[in-house]
This record gives structure tokens, C-alpha cells and sequence, in this order.
């Protein structure tokens, strides 16, 4: 399965959001979903990220991608812009809160282990390291 997932920056500010979760856990995330058939990576980032937060992005590049598990889980990561207002307006029942924060920040709410190319993404003040 692949799966999109949005960075998108709006100055020193990226887009997370905390899926609701029945547990109660807490985990932040980039936007994102499912690539539908018939749909690129980037089209879906474009579309996920705007049924989950109301926010508009143009994708700017693709940071990389990894596969994750035994499922065949590809994550696809796409560095996107921000465009028009950074107002929030979370039209989906499965988010449960979406924000800015830093770079800095979006590292410390993950729990989970973050791809290393998009780690150094966050920490660099949105700059490409290579």
C-alpha cells in the first residue's frame, strides 16, 4: 500500500495533526493517506492534505520514500507549500486537532521513529541536508 504524506511549510512552520484515536494515544502525524487507484503519490498528498486540515498545498519535491513492515507499506514524503491562508478548518471526524508548529517541535511530539532525510528537514529550519 502507499501512502502520501504531506510536509508542507508555511515560513518556519509545518502542519501536524493528532489523529482521534478510541485509546486514548496520543500521536502526531504529517497530513496524509492513501493513494487511491488511478492517483500519483503527489495528487494524493494534495487532496489528503486538504480533507484533513482544509489546507491547500502545491507539493514543491518529493524528500524520498521508504517501505515500512512486512505489509509493503510505502511512505512517500512530499515537501509542500502552502498556499493561501494557514487557517485550519479540520473537516474530518478522524482528526481530533492539526497546528503549526517548528521543526524543532513537530520532532519532539513524534513518538514514532522518523525518517532520517525528513528529520534533518525539520531540525535544519526547512532546508534540504545532504
Amino acid at each position: 500500500m502507499n501512502v502520501s504524506l504531506g510536509i508542507v511549510v508555511n515560513g518556519l512552520e509545518t502542519l501536524v495533526i493528532r489523529p482521534c484515536k478510541d485509546n486514548g494515544d496520543i500521536q502526531w502525524l504529517f497530513p496524509g493517506g492513501k493513494v487511491e487507484e488511478n492517483e500519483t503519490d503527489m495528487q494524493a498528498v494534495i487532496r489528503e492534505v486538504k480533507e484533513e486540515t482544509g489546507v491547500s498545498c502545491l507539493p514543491r519535491f518529493k524528500l524520498g520514500q521508504r517501505e515500512l513492515g512486512e505489509n509493503n507499506l510505502i511512505l512517500h514524503y512530499w515537501i509542500c507549500d502552502l498556499i493561501g491562508k494557514n487557517e485550519i478548518k479540520i473537516p474530518s471526524n478522524e482528526i481530533a486537532e492539526a497546528r503549526w508548529v517548528s521543526g524543532d517541535e513537530a520532532v519532539r511530539l513524534f513518538v514514532s521513529d522518523i525518517f532520517p532525510p525528513l528529520k534533518s528537514f525539520l531540525l535544519s529550519g526547512f532546508k534540504v541536508v545532504k
